[in-house]
């Protein structure tokens, strides 16, 4: 008895927003901002942003009424529901519940919150309480809107490069049903960890208790030096010992999907990991950084041109502002 994922689906607001957009507008004040310097160093060409009047449920509802459509599964049937992402609507209730009244849904719902690493987290709750037989179907949504929270008003160069990963961010919605097979486990193993003496390394501080009152806060915020090293310096050791615990091959992996927030990052991980760079799921050029949608949106988009066949390996592995990183290692 194991976890499959049943169905997988994404989608994006209408409003495309080129870099060179990004440019322009940051240049009005700034005349050295370069109209290449976002596209040359992130590769990120576009992405898209949300309207005023729309919300984190918004795209989650889009997304989970083409999971359950694609996945041929009754509403009835779904025991559990999740919403898993940085954003939220309010502070209270849940955004799972907001979720919950526009598709139908008469199941128990929660939220997870761990930044970028939201939907991965609750991938691995899901499987765990399938794995107890405690649930069937859970299905999970997430919608990511971090263009509410990019700084354009900077002050000048300081400024510009502590909040320049803001301007790769974009938004998504994304869903993925798991199920529980009587077959064999197709999850075969998830490993996490986090290390929170690096917390503030790349934060968005407005929207909780601690300043509550100072708008000034809505902002992402982080050291790219910084971010780069923690990022670098977490990879090393889980992944190989992983592989070797499931035995599994580095030339068995069919496929890594990663969270991606710079071309860069892929050097580094195949660098690291010893894994071939072409075997990186990458959308980041066409859909810029959606923190936690990274990965469904990425394993969706793959699967809708390629097929996935009987023993095929891929990977999911995770970085989030905390600072922490995921594995999943799944088996078709």
């Amino acid at each position: 008895m194991g976890t499959i994922i049943k169905a997988v689906s994404s989608c994006v607001p209408k409003n495309k927003v080129l870099s060179s957009d990004i440019e322009e507008k940051l240049s009005r004040t700034f005349s050295w901002v370069s109209f290449w310097i976002l596209e040359e160093m992130t590769w990120v060409k576009q992405r898209y942003f949300v309207s005023d009047n729309e919300y984190p449920s918004d795209l989650s509802v889009q997304a989970g009424r083409e999971c359950l459509e694609e996945s041929e599964i009754n509403k009835k049937d779904i025991d559990l529901l999740i919403f898993a992402s940085a954003s939220q609507d309010i502070t209270e209730p849940a955004t799972a519940n907001i979720v919950q009244k526009w598709l139908w849904l008469e199941c128990p719902v929660f939220d997870i919150k761990n930044a970028c690493n939201s939907f991965l987290n609750a991938m691995d709750i899901a499987d765990s309480l399938l794995e107890s037989w405690k649930y069937e179907n859970i299905l999970i949504v997430s919608w990511e809107t971090p263009s509410k929270a990019i700084k354009f008003d900077i002050e000048g160069r300081e400024e510009f490069k502590n909040y320049f990963a803001g301007y790769t961010l974009w938004d998504a919605g994304a869903a993925m049903l798991l199920w529980r097979s009587l077959g064999k486990n197709w999850i075969q193993h998830s490993y996490f960890c986090s290390d929170g003496k690096t917390w503030d390394f790349a934060t968005i501080m407005w929207g909780g208790a601690r300043f509550f009152n100072d708008v000034s806060k809505n902002y992402f915020f982080g050291d790219p030096g910084k971010i780069r090293d923690k990022f670098i310096s977490m990879w090393s050791g889980e992944f190989d010992k992983w592989l070797e615990k499931l035995g599994w091959e580095k030339s068995s992996i069919k496929k890594v999907f990663a969270h991606q927030v710079a071309m860069s990052n892929f050097d580094y991980l195949s660098d690291i990991l010893w894994v071939e760079k072409q075997k990186f799921s990458v959308i980041l050029p066409e859909y810029g950084n959606i923190a936690s949608c990274c990965i469904p949106t990425s394993f969706d988009k793959y699967i809708k041109t390629n097929n996935l066949e009987e023993w095929d390996r891929i990977v999911f592995m995770w970085f989030a502002s905390g600072f922490s990183y995921g594995l999943i290692f799944y088996e078709v």
